[in-house]
Formats: C-alpha cells, structure tokens, sequence
C-alpha cells in the first residue's frame, strides 16, 4: 500500500503539480505565534518541550482525521493520505523549476536565469559567488529537502512522519535567523529528521551515478555528525556527476551550468528510481514471505 501511494503522489506532483498552490503553511506560523503568546511565560517554552507542543496540534489533528476515514471508509483513508503525502513534498516542483532554468539559458535569457536561480537556492545569486556550483548544491539539498526526506518518513511512519518533516522544515525555514531555545530546538530536530534519509540519499547517488567518486565526496566529509547532512548529499552528489573531475569543458562557459544543471537533473531522477526500485522489492519480498 505505501509504495502505490507513493507513485499516486509521485505521479500527481510530476505530472500535474496540483498542490503547488495550496502548499501554504502559513496556519502553523500561527499556531506558534498563538501557543507562544500564552505560554512564553513558562520556562518549557522556549525549547524542545515548546516545538513538540507546536507540532503536536496538527499532528493529532492528522491522527484523529485519518482514522476517522479509515474507519468511516478505507478508500476514504486511502485517498487522505495521498492527499497529505502530495500536501508534504515541496512545497515547489524542483523538476519543473530547473526545466524553467534550462529553457532560460537556451534562451540567452540572462537575468530570468538569475531570477529562477534564485527562487531555488532561496537567496539571490551574485557573479562572484561560482553561481554554478552554488546552484547545483543547492538543487542536491533541495531535492533530499522536498523529496527524499519527505518520502523516507512516509514509509518509515506513514503521512504522519512526511507530514512532521514537512512542518519542522517549515518551523527551519521561519527561524533561519533567530537564535534561541526554540529556534536551536528546531534546527537540531530537523537535522535529526535529516541524518538517515541524507546518508540514503548519498548511496542512492553513488548507485545511480559514478559510484567511486560518490563515496571519495561522502568520504571527505563527517559522516557521523548531524551537521554534516547537506555537506555530505553536495559531495556525494557532485562525486556521482563528476562534477570537478570534468571541469575542462567542450562547451562554451555560457552553456556551462545548463548542462551540469540536466546532469544533476538526471542524477536526482535516477536515484528517485532506484529508491522506488529497492522499495517495491522490498515489498514484493514481503508478500511472498
């Protein structure tokens, strides 16, 4: 069952993106202003106790509901939870974000580049900052943060755990800035969430790109520490394309990043393969035991 709605989800975010749009998340800000409003005074707050509060609301709210259809009706279940696995990933299409990019460098289509290149590293991109490997790092660590990680916690604990990455990335996200009790809680918890479906992310790399240098660049890193999550995807998957031991190009520099950014492209759809592969043997092996 987890593997059919996961294709169900994975074919309606690839195909239609019908929840781009509605990914809004702006309830849960209002959630925390609401709970910090009436419980900063209280020591707990601002801390672990405080972000477990914050998320605990929707994510009973999500229990209760999904076993209310279930109960009511299974496809009533069924369809609920593909809903909240769709609602999870994202919340951009990262695949149709970087066909955008591509389509603008074919089209010399210079500051729309920059502009698209941007929306997806989250920051505008200066000339002096090796705009292209900046961006490709960042398409890694976006594809393990609005795919991967989402799906590795709905087999793991089903919608409720890609629904919880979902909202502790939001809760990242909104606190980037901010120091303190309740935001350094936050931050630890994502890359608690982060640390296994970021070393899978990087095998599934190596497996579906040049596997050599895929661990030279895991390798090079921490692989143990919570803080080594993105480092370690950026390497690997930088290791898997090749991407500094091919730096002597054919292609005019202009070019350049267009064709790195469908190398990574290719790389990110392979091992969204090869992981679905690996889950329906899994599966399939399941049944027959």
């Amino acid at each position: 069952m987890t593997l059919i709605i996961l294709l169900i989800g994975l074919a309606l975010e690839t195909f239609y993106g019908v929840f781009v749009e509605y990914r809004r998340f702006e309830w849960l800000i209002r959630i925390f202003h609401w709970l910090e409003k009436h419980l900063s005074r209280y020591r707990f707050w601002d801390g672990v106790p405080g972000v477990l509060l914050t998320l605990a609301c929707p994510l009973i709210a999500l229990l209760i509901i999904g076993y209310g259809l279930g109960e009511l009706l299974v496809l009533l279940g069924f369809l609920f939870t593909v809903v909240i696995l769709v609602y999870s990933l994202g919340p951009d299409d990262l695949n149709g974000q970087l066909d955008k990019y591509i389509h603008a460098l074919e089209a010399a289509e210079t500051e729309q580049a920059k502009q698209l290149a941007a929306d997806i590293v989250g920051t505008e991109i200066r000339d002096k900052d090796n705009p292209e490997h900046l961006l490709i790092g960042s398409v890694l660590v976006q594809s393990h943060q609005r795919i991967f990680a989402v799906i590795f916690w709905f087999v793991v604990l089903g919608a409720f755990g890609a629904l919880l990455y979902r909202l502790v990335t939001v809760l990242k996200d909104e606190f980037a800035e901010i120091h303190g009790g309740y935001a350094d809680a936050v931050r630890d918890l994502y890359q608690i969430l982060s640390w296994p479906s970021a070393r899978l992310l990087a095998i599934g790399f190596a497996l579906s790109g040049s596997l050599v240098h895929a661990f030279e660049g895991w390798n090079g890193n921490d692989a143990v520490s919570l803080e080594g999550n993105d480092s370690i995807i950026q390497a690997s998957g930088l290791g898997a394309i090749q991407y500094e031991s091919q730096a002597a190009r054919d292609e005019k520099e202009e070019d350049a990043a267009g064709f790195w950014i469908r190398e990574v492209q290719g790389l990110i759809n392979r091992t969204l393969i090869v992981w679905l592969t690996v889950l329906g043997v899994t599966t399939l092996a399941g049944w027959l035991a």
